[in-house]
Formats: C-alpha cells, structure tokens, sequence
C-alpha cells in the first residue's frame, strides 16, 4: 500500500511523505504508482522551478519514500499541495485497497 502523508500548519499546508509500493499492479504497470508518482513529482517541481520555495527533499529508494517539507510556509506551494491531496482523496476513494491519505497537523 501507498501512504501519502500531507502536513499542515493551521491554514498553510507545508510539505508530504509518500511511502510504500501500491501493489495495484506489476512494476511499469502500476495505475496507481504512476498517479501519485506523477502528482508528487509535479508538487515538488512546481516548488522549486515555479514558487522557488526552499525545500528539504527526502528520496530513499530502498525504503520507497519521498519526502518534500517547505522549509519556510508558503501559500503558493501550499496551493499546489492541496491539489495533491485532492488528487490523493480521488486515490483513496477509487483505490483504497492500494492507497491511503493521511493528513496531519504539524
């Protein structure tokens, strides 16, 4: 299963966690992989290369993890975060066997 953690800061949401293989299907095949891979990987670029935000990247293949925190709050980021954890309760909602969102206050 795939978790995606999302954080938020009272109103701000300031970064996520993805963890975990989805299991939907085969490695190149997987539906559910490649949504929220795709997703994530658009959040963190819209971060850096369009809201030039700083962020603290965590990428650790072994452990399939991905982890993206703002390192100052930022609305605009925060923007593009919310769009991943609607992407997210789409998931969660189609593919909850695969696909788990948590959001957490931080």
């Amino acid at each position: 299963m795939t978790i995606l953690r999302i954080y938020r800061k009272g109103k701000l949401f300031t970064g996520f966690e993805c963890t975990g293989h989805s299991g939907y299907g085969e490695e190149g095949s997987d539906i559910v992989c490649a949504a929220i891979s795709t997703a994530v990987q658009f959040c963190i670029n819209c971060g850096e290369k369009i809201d030039r935000v700083p962020l603290k990247l965590t990428v650790d293949q072994d452990a399939a993890l991905i982890r993206c925190i703002s390192r100052t709050p930022d609305p605009r980021f925060s923007r593009h975060i919310e769009i991943l954890a609607d992407l997210g309760q789409s998931l969660a909602k189609d593919y909850a066997t695969y696909f788990n969102l948590e959001i957490m206050e931080v």
